[in-house]
């Protein structure tokens, strides 16, 4: 069951691969259409243009939040909220950079980002199973370990916590019912 599903998983995937006219994977495309829509509140500064150094400032939000200041170096793929590090995809302040600049967003993603590089993950190829009295016998079986099940009570399991001094109860103070909170019942009761 689970050959068969990887199986048709595999075909479809390389199918939208294969018919997919954006430059990423669908899931990259819908990644940079979101930051696309943060890149026209921000203002691009250029520090050094011959080593790419520059300052993005974030548009000033409702909430009074935003006006930050960020640092892209474009030629070293590395920005001062290091999700262009981390992520290897363009944060939005890279983006505004390379949308000022008027560069490839192709040439600056990883191009395990790209589709080509998805297109190849699915290109496997399978073979269909032979049937079952060809196959080799391990000559093994899968035993469970009985140690491992327990046996329980109908019924909700009660949670175990580690109990600290909060919870130890004065000896000199009477026992409370458990529902109510009232004293002077019976002590049976109160188990």
């Amino acid at each position: 069951m689970t050959f068969h599903r990887t199986v048709v998983l595999f075909k479809t995937r390389s199918e939208d691969a294969s018919h997919c006219r954006n430059l990423f994977p669908p899931k990259i495309w819908r990644r940079f259409k979101n930051t696309e829509q943060k890149v026209g509140a921000h203002r691009v500064i250029e520090f050094d243009g011959p080593s790419g150094v520059y300052k993005v400032i974030t548009g000033r939000l409702v909430d009074g939040k935003g006006d930050n200041t960020q640092t892209v170096r474009f030629f070293d793929k590395a920005c001062s909220c290091e999700k262009w590090q981390n992520y290897r995809l363009l944060c939005s302040y890279a983006l505004a950079v390379c949308r000022n600049r008027g560069d490839n967003l192709e040439l600056l993603v990883d191009q395990q980002f790209t589709k080509t590089r998805w297109a190849v993950q699915y290109s496997g190829k399978f073979n269909p199973l032979p049937h079952q009295d060809i196959w080799l016998h391990p000559g093994w079986e899968l035993q469970a370990d009985r140690s491992k099940f327990v046996a329980r009570r109908a019924g909700r399991v009660r949670a175990n916590r580690i109990r600290n001094e909060m919870d130890e109860r004065d000896p000199d103070e009477p026992r409370r019912c458990r529902n109510c909170h009232q004293t002077g019942y019976g002590i049976l009761i109160f188990d």
